[in-house]
């Protein structure tokens, strides 16, 4: 979960007044979807222990393009933090040319979260089950579409549920989850692969239907969904993750295992130790997972980000 572990190499006087400012967080997709639901309730928490506000600043647009450079063009003062979902790490693979260099701009600061991602459809489809959505896409080859952010974990997800099943099954790209789910309940889209915080009280108003959880292994918020590997699609695993990096210049020694406290004597690691226990917060991270999924030599196709 959330442990800011940044060691800022600004001139010393600087780093031990830090902060001394609003903190802003540039999240690349849509107000009201998944990042807002990882985001939101950590905002407070974060302003507490700082002691400066902390703005979410929503830039979507460019599968997460839009949003990423602008904080590649920020001052490297450290008031400025990048929320990273999946297409950071997929672009560099899928795209031409990008307005920043994802490995050599950005440091790692930590991993926030990873969670499984929940298979839901809206009510009208006739499929209860894993296993009859694909015998209905099989039999409608074209008909059914689903929706997420570009190069997101619910794209990913979807496109590998695509090739696991053998389905002709329409991807229809959105500027976040948001509006995919919101096109989802309004029956315009069929299928939506959803973090659990955004499905549920979709699931339990009776908008939609969830049919499985994309981990190897159950969750423990949704104990009696099945994996999409036990409906049939065997070694199919698939998650939603977040994290926050700076621009290089701003975090340097980095040290994993340690709480560096930037002259506020309360660790952030503390307020991460109150974060409710729910799948969005399941698993505590550390830096050093950061920088092995974003970090300078990592695998850009790596896609456990949301």
């Amino acid at each position: 979960m959330l442990a800011l572990a940044a060691l800022f190499s600004m001139p010393a006087q600087a780093a031990e007044n830090w902060p001394l400012k609003p903190i802003r967080i540039i999240v690349p997709y849509a107000a009201g979807g998944n990042s807002d639901d990882i985001m939101r309730p950590l905002q407070p928490k974060f302003a507490a222990a700082l002691g400066q506000p902390v703005i979410i600043d929503n830039r979507p647009g460019g599968g997460t393009q839009i949003g990423t450079a602008l904080v590649a063009k920020s001052e490297p003062d450290g008031y400025t933090l990048l929320y990273v979902p999946a297409p950071f790490v997929v672009n560099p693979s899928v795209m031409r040319k990008l307005p920043y260099d994802s490995l050599k701009d950005f440091a790692p600061v930590t991993q926030i979260m990873t969670s499984a991602l929940v298979l839901v459809v809206n009510r009208s489809v006739e499929a209860n089950s894993v296993s009859q959505l694909i015998e209905f896409a099989k039999a409608m080859p074209g008909q059914l579409s689903f929706g997420s952010g570009i190069a997101g974990a619910g794209h990913l997800a979807g496109e590998l549920m695509r090739s696991m099943a053998g389905i002709d099954m329409v991807y229809i790209p959105y500027k976040g989850s948001a509006p995919a789910m919101t096109d989802l309940i309004g029956g315009h889209i069929q299928v939506v692969f959803a973090t659990a915080s955004a499905a549920i009280p979709q699931v339990q108003s009776g908008r939609l239907r969830a049919l499985a959880v994309t981990t190897a292994r159950r969750s423990s918020t949704l104990p009696g969904l099945p994996t999409l590997d036990e409906a049939g699609l065997k070694g199919f695993d698939a998650r939603c993750g977040a994290a926050l990096l700076v621009l290089y210049g701003n975090a340097a020694d980095c040290r994993d295992g340690e709480q560096v406290q930037v002259h506020h004597p309360s660790s952030l690691r503390e307020v991460s130790l109150r974060l409710p226990r729910e799948s969005s917060y399941s698993q505590r991270c550390r830096q050093s997972d950061c920088r092995s999924i974003c970090g300078p030599g990592a695998p850009v196709n790596r896609s456990s980000l949301c």
